[in-house]
């Protein structure tokens, strides 16, 4: 795992930012907002999300190819249900995996918790 500074403009909105190996299907970036940071990408879904997609995919810890607008779209959804009862400790930090589209990765996400719980029964 590698921490990457945040650049100045925007560490208002982010308050830290960690880049996985890549090496596992479910590896990626786990993007903390700040409490601005989700208003920010929730209110200004235009602004606020494609330009921290844009910053994360500019890295060059960046893996996969998934396209601006769907990490922006991921990252919009996680801060709307950031302030959820029993959503919002699973919406911040948003977990973007290099490999698997959004949505598929919640559902991957979440076949793979009722597949652990089962086997725990």
């Amino acid at each position: 795992m590698t921490c990457l500074p945040v650049p100045e403009s925007l560490q208002p909105y982010i308050e830290r930012v960690t880049f996985t190996e890549g090496h596992a299907a479910h590896e990626g970036v786990e993007l903390m907002l700040t409490a601005a940071g989700l208003v920010y990408a929730r209110a200004d879904r235009k602004r606020g999300s494609m330009e921290l997609a844009r910053w994360l995919i500019a890295q060059p810890l960046w893996q996969g190819r998934r396209t601006q607008k769907n990490v922006a779209d991921e990252i919009s959804t996680h801060a709307l249900y950031a302030h959820w009862p029993l959503l919002g400790k699973r919406a911040n930090p948003v977990n973007i995996e290099y490999f698997q589209n959004w949505p598929v990765s919640l559902v991957l996400a979440a076949r793979d918790r009722l597949l652990s719980k089962l086997r725990r029964i």
